[in-house]
């Protein structure tokens, strides 16, 4: 994905701090070991849209909108951290990015009606887990699962986001507010992009650390996919197969969804083709809208009805989640790979 790469600014940095966050330091088969000291961001600053110089529209964010409040956070800076605490209004979430699987995810921050607090605690494979201060469970980034303490068993929830360009989301939220990086860590931002931009996309290079699982060898192991759960069921879609088919009709599972590639902004979104009682087939109009075959209304890219029988109603929405394909397989032992025959 061509966003993943180009759109890291690299701001100047001794090279012996880039080296020291870009080797990787030993590693036990759980993960547990020496590392690069990341700091939670716990008190997060944010300036309004138009006072985010230091952005341009090519930049990646991801977006967050929930509650009536929209927030868009940078790549190097939330990888850094690994977590962002924030609110969106009344809700508790974390905004995480795991650099060794370049996976942003967002979670809401409450289990059970409990606020927990949570920061990076190690790598577990090839993505990093948390652990939470109140009862020091530990929590894997990559879906959200317990698998470690007093809450082990339980899962966190998924927030809708949105990995796109920063020009993308300010359009479509023009009051969103923007996470301010922070000047004590800026050289470390600098690293993270660095780090990231260096990841080794679509080769089958060994990952850097011991699989927890079997290596998946049906794709590459560094080859970048959308990763898409839906009732229970999982499935994997290269972004190579998006870019020559960016209008899917698909099953994942039981579910039918529908995928949505724009490669100008490099953006996916996905929702559940089951509108009204209906499963709909959608086939590409004019850029950026879509219309369904079986009741001839147009819809927008992220879901809305705008013409036809189904004019103000949205479709389900199915949260893309972005990484490589060596952790999606290796946490999602069950995914299907998409093949390239959309339904």
């Amino acid at each position: 994905m061509k966003g993943f790469r180009s759109s890291f600014r690299v701001m100047g940095v001794g090279l012996a701090l880039v080296a020291t966050l870009i080797a990787q330091p030993p590693q036990d088969k759980t993960g547990r070991g020496p590392g690069p000291e990341f700091v939670p961001l716990r008190q997060p600053h944010f300036v309004p849209a138009g006072q985010a110089n230091f952005l341009k529209d090519t930049d990646r964010v991801v977006g967050v909108s929930e509650n009536g409040v929209a927030k868009a956070y940078e790549p190097d800076v939330t990888a850094w951290h690994h977590v962002v605490e924030d609110r969106l209004g009344e809700m508790p979430v974390i905004v995480t990015w795991c650099s060794l699987c370049n996976t942003p995810l967002v979670y809401r921050s409450e289990v059970d009606g409990r606020k927990l607090t949570f920061e990076r605690a190690g790598n577990r494979g090839n993505n990093f887990y948390m652990s939470d201060s109140e009862t020091g469970s530990h929590w894997q980034q990559s879906g959200g699962d317990c698998f470690e303490g007093p809450m082990k068993g339980k899962r966190l929830t998924l927030v809708p986001f949105l990995l796109t360009t920063w020009g993308e989301w300010r359009g479509l939220h023009p009051q969103t507010l923007v996470l301010l990086p922070e000047e004590k860590y800026q050289d470390q931002y600098a690293a993270m992009a660095k780090r990231i931009a260096t990841i080794a996309y679509g080769s089958n290079k060994s990952p850097d650390r011991e699989l927890i699982r079997q290596q998946d060898s049906r794709l590459p192991n560094y080859e970048q996919v959308i990763g898409i759960e839906a009732g229970g069921a999982h499935k994997a879609y290269p972004v190579a197969a998006l870019h020559k088919a960016p209008l899917l009709n698909d099953m994942v599972g039981a579910r039918p969804v529908v995928l949505i590639y724009a490669a100008n902004t490099d953006t996916t979104t996905a929702f559940s083709r089951v509108a009204g009682g209906r499963t709909l087939t959608f086939k590409a109009s004019t850029p950026g809208l879509i219309v369904d075959d079986e009741t001839g209304s147009t819809w927008t890219a992220y879901g809305e009805c705008t013409a036809g029988k189904f004019k103000g109603q949205r479709l389900e929405r199915i949260v893309p989640q972005p990484g490589l394909w060596f952790a999606w397989a290796e946490f999602n032992p069950d995914t299907e790979v998409y093949s390239g025959a959309a339904h």
